[in-house]
């Protein structure tokens, strides 16, 4: 190896697919927002099911992991807000449940 030189690999350049998942990633916390708001503010968990905003907790979970594979800060970013999100909403649905 020469002197003076360093080997790194170059990302790619983004395509339009990138864009519009940052996109995605900054708008999916903001679509999850009014759910976790109208439980915590009103305590009505009527027709909110526990089943499906733990699995959507799970696969937040796993995008956290995948972002250790990969090291994309928009993973992180948006998958940690929607976890806790998330993880709200379940905890709202369990505390508030008739």
């Amino acid at each position: 190896m020469l002197q003076g030189t360093h080997n790194h690999p170059h990302k790619n350049p983004k395509s339009k697919l990138d864009h519009l998942m940052y996109f995605v990633a900054f708008l999916s916390p903001l679509l999850t927002f009014p759910q976790f708001y109208r439980i915590w503010t009103t305590k009505d968990v009527a027709g909110v099911s526990l089943l499906t905003w733990a699995a959507y907790s799970t696969t937040s979970f796993l995008w956290l992991l995948y972002w250790r594979e990969h090291k994309e800060k928009w993973i992180i970013i948006c998958q940690s807000c929607i976890l806790a999100l998330d993880i709200g909403i379940v905890i709202g649905v369990i505390l508030f449940s008739k």
